[in-house]
C-alpha cells in the first residue's frame, strides 16, 4: 500500500482514483505526516465491511453463549471449586473471542494447568 501526502491527492487526484478504481490499489493518505485516511476499491471496501460485520456477529454470538452458559452454571449442584475452574474457563474463552488472549495461549495455559494438577 502505496502512502501520499493530502497534497499530492489533490494534485493527482483524477490519477489516483484511476488506480484504485481500475487497478485496485489502495493508499494511504498522509495529512502533516500522519496518517489520516485510506483510499480503497469500493469492491474491497465492502468485502472488507461484509467481514467486519461477520466478525461483530461471532462475538456477539459467543457472548450471548457464554451468558447462557454461566446462568447455567451458577444454577448447577457442581462443588463451588468446579463451578469456579469453568467459571474461570469462561472467562479466558471469551478473552480470546475480543482478542486480548489468543487461541494459542488458551491452550498452552490450559496445558500448563493440567499438568501442575498432575504433578508433571
Amino acid at each position: 500500500m502505496e502512502t501520499i501526502s493530502l497534497e499530492t491527492l489533490r494534485r493527482e487526484l483524477s490519477r489516483i482514483i484511476g488506480r484504485v478504481y481500475y487497478g485496485r490499489e489502495a493508499f494511504i493518505v498522509e495529512v502533516y505526516g500522519k496518517p489520516a485516511a485510506v483510499l480503497l476499491n469500493i469492491g474491497d471496501f465492502q468485502r472488507l465491511r461484509a467481514l467486519e460485520n461477520q466478525i461483530a456477529q461471532e462475538t456477539l454470538s459467543l457472548s450471548e453463549a457464554l451468558g447462557v452458559i454461566r446462568g447455567k452454571i451458577s444454577q448447577s449442584p457442581w462443588p463451588d471449586s468446579s463451578r469456579e475452574a469453568v467459571r474461570r474457563m469462561l472467562e479466558r474463552r471469551e478473552q480470546v473471542g475480543t482478542g486480548s488472549i489468543s487461541a494459542a495461549d488458551l491452550v498452552a495455559e490450559g496445558r500448563r494447568g493440567r499438568e501442575a494438577a498432575c504433578g508433571w
